[in-house]
């Protein structure tokens, strides 16, 4: 396999991983004459995701009517994404004075979908890299809790953080019908939130998708691919992490242990808690959307 044929065979996997990740039925990924693909379907309709691959690099397609519902919805999901080829030598000098945000929860079946934002200066920004502040994925829980706290100290009331529990979450996603366009609307709140309270003329984000934040003109936005090397939004991960962590722990008080992730353990636990407690408990839980939902609940 030469090194086209691989970066294809590794976008198809991303895309068809994002199109379940969004509640959508896939097939396998099926390896054909330059190309690779794969089918989504419906009760109604069904569309292909093709990815070519050739010397004049990537290319996406999507076969379907457009007329349907099915294909809209997929088309919006699939060309919202990160660019084929992100320009992997940009780099932006870290400014003095921003505001960086992150999420968490997004790729867990239970728990809350949670975004942060955090405004540094020249002073806080050189407390928090003095307390090595870094990226949360990088964190135990403990140290996640301990740094959380560290942080709103260091920060005080410079921050926001945006929580959806999956209750609040499903009523959203049902109305989206999209992830991607739930996040841009709950990064934007929370950047104009803060915005409201402080004086900044720029922000990075964490690149995850195409879409743009709408905020004040004189406000300029970075989207950054793994942009938690910038201070402020290892920051915004850790307090994001943290809610999220804590959201947990609240259940586990009230003696129900869950499982982050969406491995095939938390499918298990799942059904135990369906099966237990009733498809309502579960509803409150769980994000619906996911792939996990449907094999829990069907038939």
């Amino acid at each position: 396999m030469d090194v086209r044929q691989s970066e294809a065979h590794r976008k198809a996997k991303e895309l068809k991983a994002n199109v379940e990740r969004n509640g959508y039925n896939c097939s396998l990924i099926i390896t054909a004459q330059y190309h690779y693909a794969f089918d989504i379907a419906d009760d109604t309709a069904k569309v292909k995701i093709l990815v070519y691959y050739g010397r004049k690099g990537l290319k996406i397609v999507l076969q379907g009517n457009k007329e349907e519902k099915l294909y809209n919805e997929i088309n919006d999901l699939i060309f919202e994404q990160i660019d084929l080829f992100p320009n992997k030598s940009l780099e932006l000098d870290e400014p003095q004075v921003y505001i960086g945000t992150d999420e968490s929860g997004k790729g867990d079946f239970f728990g809350p979908l949670v975004v942060a934002g955090v405004f540094v200066n020249e002073e806080s920004r050189r407390k928090l890299v003095n307390l090595q502040v870094r990226d949360s994925k990088d964190l135990t829980d403990y140290q996640i809790n301990s740094f959380s706290k560290k942080i709103k100290i260091i920060v005080q009331n410079q921050f926001e953080v945006f929580l959806l529990t999956p209750e609040q979450y499903n009523e959203e996603y049902n109305s989206h019908k999209n992830l991607n366009h739930m996040l841009s609307d709950i990064h934007q709140k929370v950047i104009n939130r803060l915005l409201e309270k402080i004086e900044c003329r720029e922000v990075i984000i964490d690149k995850f998708s195409k879409l743009e934040i709408e905020v004040p003109s004189d406000v300029k936005v970075h989207y950054i691919q793994k942009a938690e090397k910038y201070t402020a939004v290892a920051a915004a991960s850790i307090l994001a992490r943290a809610e999220f962590n804590k959201w947990f722990t609240s259940k586990e008080n009230q003696g129900l242990k869950l499982l982050k992730g969406a491995s095939t353990e938390v499918e298990t636990l799942a059904k135990t808690i369906s099966k237990l407690y009733g498809i309502d408990k579960l509803n409150k839980l769980a994000k619906v959307h996911f792939k996990t939902y449907r094999k829990v609940t069907s038939k």
